[in-house]
């Protein structure tokens, strides 16, 4: 599978494959966790059989911001209320099609009892956890808060690279879990509203359902 890192936005051939595939894995990396003060420093897209770019240096990136407006391809993250926050925040798009692995742990692990993340040796519902339950993976996490704006590491490019690979197929076991127990409406529903639970936020008005 093809890695690049990019300069200021995806290419073409990018937003051909994820339309192709029609699912794609997101993560993003930033200067800090402050919401309103913390700069994104790469977006990193996934496309399943084809590759993973990184994009640094973001610039107007017109071909990501169509991907995340595109409503016949969907984008998964985990935790994309953080991610999107910043993605919204800085290009004003409105996100179509998203999906959750960290909500979908919520929906269906509530009592936080079942996924177990090896390198903090306690039950949670990180990425490193659901990779370590669904994948038998174990996440190396020391490059998270690394310095993402200058030249990037082959440390980090690994890094960036399986914190996306992961994503499509671990949200396809949870949501064939949920339909079995009932819940997938449930997660239907959450997965709708968080672009719309941001947009709130982002005008200064309290998220009714406590994202």
């Amino acid at each position: 599978m093809i890695v690049e890192v990019l300069e200021h936005d995806l290419e073409q051939k990018w937003i051909n494959a994820a339309k192709q595939h029609k699912h794609v894995g997101i993560d993003i990396e930033t200067s800090g966790l402050d919401k309103e003060k913390a700069t994104i420093a790469t977006v990193q897209v996934n496309v399943p059989t084809f590759g993973t770019a990184i994009v640094r240096n973001l610039d107007k990136p017109y071909l990501l911001m169509h991907l995340l407006e595109n409503a016949s391809v969907r984008k998964i993250f985990h935790y994309a209320h953080f991610d999107l926050t910043f993605l919204m925040r800085d290009y004003k798009v409105m996100p179509q099609w998203i999906g959750d692995t960290k909500v979908a742990a919520k929906i269906l692990d509530p009592k936080k009892d079942r996924y177990y993340d090896p390198n903090k040796e306690k039950y949670s519902h990180s990425l490193a956890a659901l990779v370590w339950y669904y994948k038998s993976i174990r996440l190396d996490k020391t490059e998270a808060t690394s310095d993402w704006f200058g030249e990037l590491s082959q440390s980090q490019i690994e890094y960036a690279v399986k914190d996306t690979l992961y994503l499509v197929d671990i949200l396809s076991y949870m949501e064939e879990e949920a339909q079995r127990k009932g819940t997938f409406f449930l997660l239907a529903g959450a997965h709708a509203f968080i672009p719309t639970s941001i947009q709130l936020q982002l005008k200064g008005i309290q998220d009714p359902f406590g994202y």
